[in-house]
Parts: C-alpha cells; structure tokens; sequence
C-alpha cells in the first residue's frame, strides 16, 4: 500500500554561481517518487538575475539533458515558480544562479509517495 506525505527537503538558501545540490530524494526502502515538486526564486538584487536548475537522475550530473529551467531571469522581487518533474529514489536537485547570495531558493510544495 502506498503512502503520500508532504515534505520538507530543504530550507531556504541562496543560490552561488556554480551549480549546487540543494536535495537529494531520499533513497529509504520503500522511497517510490517525489511527485508535485515546487520550487520559488527570489531575487534580493537591484538588478534581475538569472537561474538555471536541473533535475538530475540518481548518479548523475548537472547537464543540459536534465536541465528544468535554463538561464531564466527572476526580475527584482518577482518570484519565478518552477515545476519540478517526476523525481525517483536519490534523484537530486541543482541550480545556480548568475550573481552569488543574491536569489534564493524555496520549495513550495512536493509529495513524497512510499511504499508500506
């Protein structure tokens, strides 16, 4: 019997310049699928910025075949929301963005299905 519950993977943070793991989909037995994923962008600057994130398979690296949103600008104090695919067991997250600690990242909502 499966399970949904809604979860926490990461606390807010600021994004660097270079792409950083933000969340791993925990890989327990049972893990099934991180469904729903939502993630927010904030930029603090005067000036818009821009974010890529990836969605990277377990065992993976951030490239342009998992790339989820590419080089898109987060205007001053306009959040972006992006959608996050179907992510499995130790799938994980990265992003970056175009100036360091100046846009933040946030989940907003998410699922995690187990098995019983």
């Amino acid at each position: 019997m499966s399970q949904a519950a809604a979860v926490r993977l990461f606390v807010p943070q600021l994004l660097t310049s270079a792409a950083a793991l933000i969340f791993t989909v925990p890989a327990d037995p049972g893990t099934d699928l991180f469904e729903g994923g939502i993630v927010r962008f904030i930029n603090t600057d005067v000036t818009g910025r821009t974010i890529t994130a990836y969605a990277v398979p377990a065992g993976g690296s951030p490239l342009p075949a998992n790339c989820v949103a590419f080089s898109m600008t987060v205007g001053t104090a306009v959040p972006i929301d992006v959608q996050l695919p179907l992510m499995g067991p130790g799938d994980m997250l990265y992003a970056l963005a175009s100036v360091t600690g100046v846009v933040s990242i946030s989940q907003l909502g998410g699922i995690l299905i187990t098995d019983s």
